[in-house]
């Protein structure tokens, strides 16, 4: 940071401690250039309203990103969903903010949340019934015991690109698997709606066809 600074700003209740808005005030207030996102992912709602009246909800990209110039780097443990990333950048760019993905650094040990992870995610809350843990369905956790267990996909490989079709059709396989197993466990009709949508989001071509552009992006 230019003032010479770093400042920590951690949640320490249950995610509505207002973090978003107090990482844009500490940005614009010392002039802060960088904005390191170290945990987390794609489930965050960091609300920022700008003093022009621009407001945001940021998922990814870090607090400070209504404020020109300023970047933000994904740090290693944090995961990232691209096709929702994407999907940020180009609400960004609609409010004034084009250049947001070039002042974005991902670190390329970043886990990546697949929709293979929401569908495991969400069927999984689905058959808890009322004992439903409040899961907010994108997958995060799924791909957290990936990662831990040391099968994770990770950013660098999408940019990299090699052996990534046998990786993605590897990873649905062995979903498409879990699923199975809930189906037969759980007769629950929205259950199979949410196999049914995610089985199409996760054809190993459109799943190539949206990493190939996040790498591109990236």
């Amino acid at each position: 940071m230019r003032s010479g600074k770093l400042f920590v700003v951690c949640g320490l209740g249950f995610g509505d401690e207002g973090k978003g808005s107090v990482v844009d005030v500490l940005v614009r207030r010392h002039g802060a250039g960088l904005v390191v996102r170290y945990n987390g992912g794609p489930q965050a709602g960091h609300n920022v309203v700008s003093p022009d009246g621009v407001w945001h909800c940021f998922a990814q990209f870090g607090a400070g990103t209504l404020v020109p110039g300023v970047r933000t780097l994904l740090s290693r443990e944090m995961l990232v969903e691209p096709e929702n990333l994407l999907a940020e950048a180009a609400a960004l760019s609609s409010k004034g903010h084009g250049d947001a993905l070039a002042r974005l650094k991902i670190d390329p040990r970043c886990a990546v949340v697949t929709p293979l992870h929401k569908m495991i995610g969400q069927m999984l809350e689905i058959c808890r019934g009322g004992s439903a843990y409040g899961s907010c369905g994108m997958g995060v956790g799924q791909a957290v015991l990936d990662r831990d267990a040391g099968d994770q996909l990770t950013v660098g490989e999408l940019i990299a690109g090699r052996g990534l079709e046998r990786r993605l059709k590897r990873l649905r396989k062995k979903r498409l698997a879990e699923a199975g197993e809930l189906l037969k466990r759980c007769s629950v009709p929205e259950l199979r709606e949410a196999y049914e949508y995610f089985r199409q989001r996760t054809e190993p071509d459109r799943l190539l066809s949206a990493y190939r552009g996040f790498a591109e992006a990236a």
